[in-house]
């Protein structure tokens, strides 16, 4: 990671990061608290991730667009955005003003849909392959890391000061995001001079994917295991009221429980990779993600920190692996639509097992919503396990998809070499 570090580009990217990402775990955990305080409602608060994760399903549209234009200036445009949309918490007042909360949480979702698929992209164009392991570990690592303190000081800001002072906060790592990203200087990617139709372009990820065996089974693998995940997000108030007997506002020291071990999975998933594969870490992440949730459905507070010391160091390792698998197996100019396309491919069980959750947590127990998530996810690690053959090692075996610009999909190459680097875009 020394080399990362000497690197200017990634410097400035990672100071940007940390800000922006403590931002947003500082809200999102805030949005959630805010609505079960003004409407008492379990489901409510749940439904304020499904509100979040919703605009993923029309993320394909996004990625054609973050792949015709040059990233860097995607995700300033992006950062400057939502720094302003998210002001409008300031609005909230009461009961009658949740719908705002639903509204900004529906424009957060989409914004960061458009801001990952463009950084995967312009991770590309500024690191090395081999590095690019080692730079989401390290991004990740961050990213969960931050949730030691962000869930702990968004609800203490929002307990002290009230929801709109955690909106101007976030708000202000956005801006300051946006102008250390204007100062990278990268390449942007030599695009072809005719486009083909839109829909073309916008099958073009999905192609990708259903043509390269490594994405199409793990992106499959990511979808089973998530089926019934998004009852997750409506189990967890359910939780720390039912099981826990703790105030919503305990969320944010179960979310830094969980951060805490996220940094380990994070660190450690590089170092994984190299020796096992992104295809075995991703298998073997799911199978102990699985494990320590169905430990949580004990609920004391001593098995639940556990729980989630190991949750966060199996997920941290899940998405590392999962974002390395992508970008090693993507040309640079379909970054965007393929990180898209498997977004949208993902949650859309996600979406729908949310919706489901928000309707059963009054019927059922969260302890049976925990339980199934742990069957669900180790079947899913399971059967990934069963292709993971191959290695990041063994990447010469692997064709790389070379690109028909003109006809925008992609052909199987018929030379056994790593996929070509691009400069930014």
């Amino acid at each position: 990671m020394r080399t990362l570090f000497r690197d200017r580009n990634f410097r400035l990217l990672l100071t940007g990061q940390t800000l922006s990402m403590f931002g947003d775990i500082a809200l999102f955990l805030v949005l959630a608290i805010w609505v079960k305080e003004l409407t008492s409602s379990n489901a409510e608060a749940g439904l304020v991730f499904l509100a979040l994760a919703l605009p993923a399903l029309a993320s394909p549209i996004s990625g054609v667009f973050v792949d015709r234009f040059p990233r860097r200036r995607v995700m300033i445009l992006n950062d400057l955005t939502t720094g302003l949309g998210v002001l409008a918490l300031l609005f909230v007042h009461d009961r009658g003003d949740v719908w705002i909360i639903f509204a900004v949480a529906v424009f957060y979702g989409a914004a960061q849909q458009i801001f990952f698929a463009a950084r995967s992209g312009l991770l590309v164009s500024m690191i090395p392959d081999e590095q690019l392991g080692s730079a989401n570990s390290l991004l990740e690592s961050l990213r969960q890391g931050l949730r030691i303190g962000g869930p702990l000081i968004g609800a203490g800001m929002f307990a002290v000061w009230g929801g709109g002072a955690v909106a101007v906060l976030d708000s202000s790592t956005f801006f300051v995001s946006a102008a250390l990203l204007s100062m990278l200087r990268v390449r942007d990617l030599e695009r072809a001079t005719i486009r083909p139709s839109f829909i073309r372009e916008l099958l073009a990820g999905a192609r990708h994917i259903r043509s390269t065996r490594e994405l199409r089974r793990a992106v499959a693998a990511l979808a089973m295991a998530v089926t019934v995940a998004g009852m997750l997000e409506v189990a967890l108030f359910a939780l720390t009221d039912a099981g826990l007997h703790r105030p919503p506002t305990f969320i944010g020291v179960l979310g830094t429980i969980q951060g805490a071990g996220s940094i380990v999975g994070g660190l450690a998933a590089a170092p994984l990779m190299r020796r096992w594969g992104e295809t075995a870490v991703l298998a073997g992440g799911l199978a102990a993600l699985g494990a320590s949730l169905g430990m949580l459905a004990v609920a004391t507070l001593p098995v639940v920190v556990v729980a989630l010391l190991l949750i966060g160091a199996s997920l941290a390792a899940v998405l590392v692996a999962y974002m390395t698998l992508l970008q090693r197996r993507t040309t640079g100019e379909l970054q965007g639509r393929v990180f898209s396309a498997a977004e949208a491919i993902i949650t859309v069980p996600y979406t729908l097992s949310m919706g489901l959750g928000a309707a059963l947590i009054a019927v059922i127990s969260f302890r049976w919503i925990y339980a199934a998530n742990a069957v669900g996810m180790i079947l899913a690690g399971a059967w990934l396990a069963r292709g993971s053959g191959r290695t990041i090692r063994d990447a010469a075996e692997v064709a790389a998809p070379r690109t028909d610009l003109s006809a925008g999909v992609l052909a199987p190459s018929e030379e056994l070499l790593p996929p070509p680097k691009a400069g930014h875009g």
